[in-house]
């Protein structure tokens, strides 16, 4: 009993400081923290810690699909070597 009690207290601490170079970013930094339920996060204020991992929202990066006609792998390979690419 113990020993499962200080592997849990063990895996809290490694679990809070990974989260702890984890942010969020839309518009600012935000961190990410555990919240009442384990399962789930809360954004709290403004991170001033360099982060490990930048989460950014979805309104703040470009995305765009391109659908190629092509079966052959080394074929798509030298298409995608000449394809302009477009960015905002």
């Amino acid at each position: 009993m113990q020993l499962t009690q200080k592997i849990n207290n063990v895996v809290e601490k490694v679990r809070r400081l990974f989260l702890s170079r984890v942010g969020f970013w839309a518009g600012q930094t935000y961190d990410l923290s555990p919240g009442d339920n384990p399962d789930q996060l809360t954004i709290q204020a403004q991170a001033a810690n360099r982060k490990w991992v930048l989460i950014v929202g979805r309104d703040h990066y470009y995305e765009s699909i391109t659908e190629y006609p092509i079966g052959n792998l080394r074929d798509l390979k030298k298409a995608l070597k000449i394809e302009p690419w477009s960015f905002p």
